[in-house]
C-alpha cells in the first residue's frame, strides 16, 4: 500500500488522486485523449486503472490494486478482445465489476464520496455509455441501505427513475426509457433525456421534466450513436428518406450528433445512412418471418442480417426499437385466442430487444448471443409452421 501512496502523490492531477484518511482516491479520467494504435483500458475497478495525461498522451501510468498479475492480464485481455469485437479501438474500453469509492464520478461532492462504503453498490455494466446506473439505483435494497448516507444523490436519482417509468407507462416515450437513454454533457454535466420520440415532440417531454433531468448525477465518457428505428415511419416514408431525416433531425437530434463531433452536414448524412441501414435490416427481418420459411432458412437469413449489422457499424449493435404506439407496451399473455400476428410480433420484439442488449457480456461473446437469438427465431419458425 505504501507503494501506491507514492504513486498516488506522483500522479496527482492525472487521475484526481489525493490522500484522505490514509487512502488514495483514484478517479477514472473521462474524455481522455488516446493514441489510436495504443488504446488505454480501465481493466477492472478492483484491479487497476490505466491513466493518460491530458497534455502528454504518450505518458502512461498504470496503477494496480491487486498483486495477482495473472488476474490483471486476464482482465486486460478481455478488454482487448471486446475492443476488437466492437471495433472501438479509439475509445476507452471499461470493465468495472464493483462500483467503489474509487470509481465515483469526480463531480460528486467530496463529503458524499467518502460516505459511500466500498463495494456497496451492485455490479454494473459499462458499455459505450459511461456508467449504467439503472439497475444500481433502481434497486430498493440499495436505496434503503444507503438512504441515510447519501440521501440527496440516490433519492433524487430514484425519483428520476420513477418519473421516467411513469412517462413510459403513459406512452409518452418509447418502451425502453431507462438510464441508458439519458445523456450527460461532460462540459456542463447537464443531463438530457435521449428520447427522440418519433411519436411526439421531444422538446415537450424534455421541458416537462427539465427540473429532474438537469441534474449533475454522473459523468459520461462516451456516447451511444443514435441508431433509432421507428417502424411506423419506416412504412410511411418508404421512398423518401430525405423527408424523414429533415422532419426528425430536430435541434435535439442535431445537438446530440454535434456532441459526438459531427457538423450539420455530417449529422444529416449520418442520420440518413443509419436510417437506411436500419430500414433495410428491419424489412429483411420481417420479410423472413412473414415468408414462413423453414426454420433453417429463417435462421440463416437472420444470422446473416445480424452479422451484416455488426459489420456495417463496426462497434456492435446499438439501437432502440420504438413499439409503444404501434402495439401495447405491456407484455401480452398468449392464449388460444391470440392472433398469429400478435404472437409473431411479440416473438420478433423479443428477438430485437435481445439484439439491443448493451451488456458487455453479450458483446464479448457474440456467438453465444447469436445462439440465443436463433432460439427465439426457432420459436417464430415453429409458430409459422404450426399455422
Amino acid at each position: 500500500m505504501e507503494s501506491l501512496r507514492k504513486i498516488g502523490s506522483w500522479c496527482t492531477g492525472w487521475g484526481c488522486t489525493r490522500k484522505r484518511r490514509n487512502r488514495i482516491k483514484f478517479s477514472t479520467l473521462r474524455n481522455q485523449q488516446f493514441n489510436k494504435n495504443k488504446p488505454s483500458y480501465i481493466t477492472h475497478g478492483a484491479t487497476g486503472f490505466t491513466f493518460k495525461n491530458y497534455t502528454d498522451p504518450n505518458k502512461v501510468m498504470k496503477v494496480y490494486f491487486d498483486s495477482n498479475r495473472k488476474k490483471i492480464n486476464m482482465n486486460y485481455n478481455k478488454a482487448n478482445k471486446i475492443s476488437k469485437i466492437t471495433g472501438n479501438q479509439r475509445q476507452l474500453v471499461q470493465i468495472v465489476n464493483d462500483f467503489t469509492i474509487n470509481d465515483l464520478p469526480t463531480n460528486i461532492p467530496e463529503d458524499i464520496r467518502y460516505r459511500l462504503p466500498n463495494s456497496s453498490l451492485s455490479v454494473m455494466r459499462m458499455p459505450h455509455l459511461g456508467i449504467d446506473l439503472y439497475t444500481t439505483i433502481y434497486d430498493d435494497n440499495i436505496i434503503d441501505r444507503l438512504r441515510r448516507s447519501i440521501p440527496t444523490l440516490i433519492i433524487q436519482c430514484h425519483k428520476l427513475m420513477e418519473q421516467i417509468d411513469k412517462m413510459r407507462r403513459q406512452g409518452l416515450c418509447h418502451g425502453d426509457m431507462r438510464i441508458e437513454n439519458i445523456m450527460i454533457y461532460p462540459q456542463t454535466s447537464a443531463m438530457t433525456l435521449i428520447d427522440f420520440d418519433f411519436f411526439g415532440p421531444f422538446i415537450d417531454v424534455f421541458i416537462q421534466y427539465s427540473d429532474i433531468v438537469n441534474r449533475s448525477l454522473v459523468e459520461i465518457s462516451q456516447y451511444i450513436p443514435p441508431e433509432f428505428i421507428c417502424m411506423k415511419d419506416i412504412y410511411d416514408n418508404t421512398d423518401n428518406i430525405e423527408v424523414f431525416s429533415r422532419k426528425y433531425l430536430n435541434r435535439s437530434m442535431l445537438y446530440f450528433l454535434e456532441c459526438i463531433g459531427k457538423d450539420k452536414k455530417e449529422a444529416q448524412n449520418y442520420f440518413s445512412e443509419s436510417f437506411t441501414s436500419n430500414k433495410t435490416y428491419i424489412y429483411s427481418l420481417l420479410q423472413s418471418i412473414n415468408e414462413k420459411n423453414d426454420e433453417a432458412r429463417i435462421n440463416e437469413k437472420i444470422s446473416n442480417t445480424i452479422m451484416n449489422y455488426f459489420d456495417y457499424f463496426g462497434f456492435g449493435m446499438v439501437m432502440t426499437i420504438f413499439f409503444s404506439r404501434l402495439y401495447p407496451v405491456y407484455p401480452v399473455k398468449y392464449n388460444k385466442s391470440s392472433s398469429i400476428e400478435m404472437i409473431l410480433f411479440r416473438q420478433t420484439q423479443k428477438l430485437l430487444m435481445s439484439m439491443c442488449d448493451f451488456s458487455i457480456e453479450k458483446r464479448s461473446n457474440p456467438e453465444e448471443a447469436l445462439k440465443k437469438m436463433e432460439k427465439i427465431v426457432s420459436n417464430i419458425a415453429n409458430i409459422n409452421n404450426g399455422h
